[in-house]
């Protein structure tokens, strides 16, 4: 029971992961625009982001569900996560009017995005100590 929250957790980032790679892998042109909506990087960096990154969900997504890499997953995701958190903010702060492009053409607005955004980073990183927490410090 007591590894029951943290597997199920687990489960629910790596298909919402999984969905938000595969919504944008299959957009790429509405996703290069809406990565250049954020006006952070010049047009040829936005592209790569736009065509690496959704790969990088899914593969990621892959190995955290198939328990490969478990703690290099979750530290990829919660990177992934701290930098989409502070492009959100930055869009915010810059009263910028764009959808956030994370699940493809039905992404949200800002700040519900970023409220999402910080809610899963709190997930990630309480999932990820307890990945690195050695198992005699297992209170749960």
């Amino acid at each position: 029971m007591k590894r029951l929250l943290p597997r199920l957790l687990e489960l629910l980032i790596a298909l919402l992961f999984l969905y938000a790679g595969a919504a944008k892998a299959l957009d790429p042109a509405t996703f290069t625009t809406d990565v250049e909506n954020y006006r952070l990087l010049p047009a040829l960096p936005s592209a790569l982001v736009a065509v690496y990154l959704p790969w990088l969900e899914l593969v990621t997504a892959l190995a955290l569900l198939l328990n490969r890499l478990r703690a290099a997953s979750l530290l990829l995701l919660l990177a992934m996560g701290a930098a989409f958190s502070v492009a959100l903010a930055s869009a915010w702060a810059r009263s910028l009017d764009i959808s956030c492009g994370c699940f493809g053409t039905q992404g949200g607005s800002v700040v519900p995005a970023l409220i999402r955004a910080l809610v899963l980073l709190a997930c990630l990183a309480w999932l990820l100590r307890r990945e690195l927490r050695p198992p005699s410090q297992d209170p749960s």
